[in-house]
């Protein structure tokens, strides 16, 4: 297939689902923002927000909402389509696996940043790190720590050209040196590079990754689950929800640099799936007990909350019992998943926040 064939984009690509991180939202926050958020959740008679927010044991999709998923690109077939993907996208194609070693990991998503933020399309960080972590599992012992300055260089080639961002005309080349310069001096032999084995490793990572890019981010999984929950709820509770997405891609800046927390791979649903649901916790939209995982008494559970979240307290819900089990109905419906993997993602999440926060 031609390179132009291969980076076609796919029509059956969410036309919604666009980067949500601006060149704003990759300043680093002086710390991590995950404080209950005010606002909506009763109407003005005191009752609950909306008529549909009733107690079920699924939520049900009827053919309108079903026609807003499918408007706004996150239909549940395309959300199950995404999941299977990344699923795929990570199984390694031999016996080797990942060969990089967490502190390895780690400098080439910051150098990956790095690169992102000088070709002015920092929201694609996401987005190449997916790549890396696909080509590292697929590539076996092609994929070395001494290529990894062409093999980031290259990466963030592809998105951009993916997404459809025209070549500033700036050399390539040049950005593989002060990688190349570090790996260098600790100890490892780093190939001299052209721009001609600059193209040829570019062609090698798309035949490892069989030209196909559209691998799914968490940020894009958390943006799949914002928008269905808005959509299936009517848009109740936007307003905070809007918040809960805009901190959970913060907490997935700092997740995402941090070695610890990426030691042990999670797939980036599961870990979409966490933050959003401690989001809607810390929203007030929902009570920490019903996160809570059964093997967890509510004690451990409590502790281990406050401490992952570095609040002191644990959030109290505002909502009422029975809109409380209709936000439960409508998460389960926006994720299409059960309360077993929701509480079992949101442990996971927090145990990923303590790495970043100890």
């Amino acid at each position: 297939r031609s390179l132009k064939g291969g980076l076609h984009r796919s029509r059956n690509r969410p036309n919604k689902m666009s980067r949500t991180v601006s060149a704003t939202m990759l300043q680093e926050p002086s710390h991590l923002v995950l404080t209950p958020v005010m606002g909506e959740g009763r109407d003005s008679d005191g009752q609950k927000a909306t008529a549909c927010m009733q107690e079920q044991p699924v939520w049900p999709i009827t053919e309108d909402i079903q026609d807003l998923l499918d408007s706004h690109g996150v239909s549940t077939e395309m959300l199950d389509r995404c999941k299977d993907r990344e699923l795929e996208a990570l199984t390694p194609s031999g016996s080797i696996g990942d060969p990089l070693t967490a502190n390895v990991r780690g400098l080439s998503v910051r150098y990956l940043l790095y690169l992102c933020q000088m070709k002015r399309n920092p929201r694609s960080w996401f987005q190449a790190v997916a790549l890396l972590d696909a080509y590292c599992r697929r590539a076996q012992a092609d994929a070395t720590v001494e290529m990894l300055p062409a093999t980031c260089v290259a990466v963030v080639r592809l998105v951009k050209k993916f997404e459809g961002l025209d070549d500033d005309g700036s050399r390539w080349l040049v950005h593989t040196q002060g990688m190349a310069q570090y790996l260098t001096s600790a100890g490892y032999e780093v190939p001299q590079l052209t721009e001609e084995k600059l193209s040829k490793h570019e062609n090698d990572i798309l035949k490892a990754l069989q030209w196909r890019l559209d691998f799914p981010t968490c940020d894009q999984f958390v943006t799949m689950f914002v928008t269905r929950f808005n959509l299936i709820t009517g848009r109740t509770y936007e307003a905070s929800v809007a918040l809960v997405e805009q901190q959970a891609i913060f907490t997935l800046l700092r997740i995402y640099s941090n070695l610890e927390a990426m030691s042990v791979h999670r797939t980036s649903c599961k870990l979409a799936l966490g933050l959003f649901c401690m989001g809607l916790v810390w929203a007030a939209l929902l009570p920490a007990e019903s996160c809570r995982p059964k093997e967890a008494t509510r004690e451990t559970w409590d502790a281990i909350f406050v401490q992952g979240a570095q609040a002191g307290v644990v959030p109290a819900c505002r909502l009422s019992d029975e809109a409380v089990a209709g936000v439960i109905c409508a998460l389960k419906a926006a994720t299409n998943t059960n309360m077993d993997d929701i509480k079992s993602a949101t442990a996971d999440a927090i145990a990923v926040l303590g790495a970043v926060l100890a």
